[in-house]
């Protein structure tokens, strides 16, 4: 499966590259001083060792960008031939020096460790610093390599405990990883989430083979592997972590929209419908709606699952989340004058009013208690003005009632504007009610002397 993977960016390539050569040298070298190697002899101005001497991206010679490039796309062969006829070009020793680091490594990833070695040897004359320490490097790695797969291995074949088997079977492939043997590692990883799907080692050896696929560019191989993960066990926790990372690639790798994600997880959802699968994969479906601006889809997903599966394990999840959404769209259409959609997604709100306050409609999160008592308040007194502007005078006096109740911070207003509603509806007797609490309860309120015209017009007196 490693063969589809696209090549990766030419600079990011080189970045990475880079950072390898400066864990040989400078690590390897930590305990030189630079004062004292520019006193005793003049030193060779390797761009990649000096800080602030590197060349910009722009000015790389062509030929090294090719090998670069074929490096990070691992062709390996094509990278070797390029960088060998390089140095035999070259005269540029920064240049010859990255030719050998890629030369060495590219046997080193490949987990050829007699060939890494060889080329060392060989190469020596071009580069003595460079091949002297990564030399060293690629003994330390084959000694090592061998010592913890062979160990690995036996204690996967013997156990009879599962958890240390998926262990060690996990650990076996990052060591092939490690080394550079990309498909072994990836087998390993496979061979861990197919055997112990419901297991923790599986979720974290399917995240390894996402992470290998992501970093050659290849997120459809990603998506690929976390469906297979999916058809195996729908309804455990390696789907559900599987969903996630579908969602997650789709954050990092698309555009705004997400549609190409979205197709993915409703794939998933009507092919295991009724799984936690298909349960996670609709909430993501309206996550992403919701980030692409399309909140009439995200609600109905989310509203469409609760009526179906009101008691699935996400659910929990899901409805305080279309509270939250019913709120922002509610809010959002009122402040913008569309009085009809305000009260439409308000009015069905009402039912869940008590979940909303986890974000604001800005998206931030809201954790202080007379906050999100603030946030349920408006969202109840947008939906009485709503309606008054709508002329539906009982329904925004209903509205209004509910927040006019002893000790709510609005409940002077609410009474006014409960008073003010019962007046404009024809209901007298309501509308002296409420003025009658008003008065009651807050009898220096300059809303007294309205609500008594309001009422004086009603009954016909000026």
């Amino acid at each position: 499966m490693l063969r589809e993977m696209r090549s990766a960016d030419q600079y990011a390539i080189r970045v990475w590259l880079l950072a390898s050569i400066a864990w040989v040298l400078v690590i390897g070298n930590s305990t030189v001083s630079s004062a004292a190697a520019t006193a005793d002899k003049p030193s060779e101005k390797y761009w990649f060792r000096n800080s602030g001497a590197a060349r910009e991206q722009g000015e790389i010679d062509p030929r090294l960008a090719e090998a670069l490039a074929a490096f990070g796309a691992g062709r390996y062969e094509e990278c070797r031939k390029l960088a060998q006829d390089l140095i035999s070009a070259s005269d540029d020793s920064s240049a010859r020096a990255e030719c050998v680091v890629m030369i060495i490594l590219s046997h080193l990833h490949q987990g050829d460790f007699a060939a890494a070695r060889e080329a060392a040897e060989r190469l020596r004359l071009v580069s003595p610093e460079v091949c002297q320490d990564l030399l060293a490097q690629v003994n330390r790695e084959d000694r090592d390599y061998n010592a913890e797969v062979t160990r690995l291995q036996r204690i996967a074949a013997t156990t009879k405990d599962p958890a240390e088997a998926a262990r060690a079977q996990l650990w076996t492939g990052h060591a092939h990883q490690r080394a550079g043997l990309l498909e072994p590692a990836q087998q390993c990883y496979w061979q861990v989430v197919s055997s112990y799907p419901g297991r923790p080692e599986a979720r974290s050896a399917l995240f390894q083979m996402v992470e290998l696929y992501r970093l050659h560019s290849n997120p459809k191989g990603a998506v690929m592997v976390c469906k297979m993960a999916i058809d195996l066990a729908p309804d455990g926790d390696l789907a559900v972590r599987a969903c996630e990372v579908i969602r997650w690639l789709g954050l990092m790798h698309e555009q705004a929209s997400h549609e190409e994600t979205r197709a993915h997880l409703r794939q998933i959802a009507e092919e295991h419908a009724g799984t936690r699968a298909a349960d996670t994969a609709r909430f993501y479906i309206g996550e992403l709606c919701a980030a692409a601006g399309l909140s009439e889809q995200a609600e109905e997903e989310w509203a469409a699952l609760l009526a179906e599966r009101p008691n699935c394990q996400i659910a929990p999840e899901v409805r305080p989340r279309l509270a939250d959404l019913r709120y922002t769209m509610g809010t959002r259409a009122f402040f913008e004058g569309d009085f009809g959609q305000a009260a439409q997604s308000l009015e069905r709100l009402l039912p869940d009013i008590d979940l909303i306050g986890h974000r604001s409609a800005s998206g931030r999160l809201l954790d202080d208690a007379r906050t999100v008592a603030s946030t349920r308040r408006l969202a109840v007194f947008s939906l009485g003005e709503a309606y008054q502007r709508l002329g539906r005078w009982e329904e925004a006096a209903g509205a209004f009632e509910r927040l006019a109740v002893p000790g709510n911070p609005g409940e002077e207003i609410a009474l006014f504007q409960m008073c003010r509603s019962r007046v404009e509806a024809g209901q007298q007797a309501q509308a002296i009610e409420a003025l009658g609490k008003l008065k009651e309860r807050f009898p220096k309120s300059t809303y007294i002397a309205r609500c008594e015209r309001y009422i004086r017009t009603i009954q016909g007196e000026r």
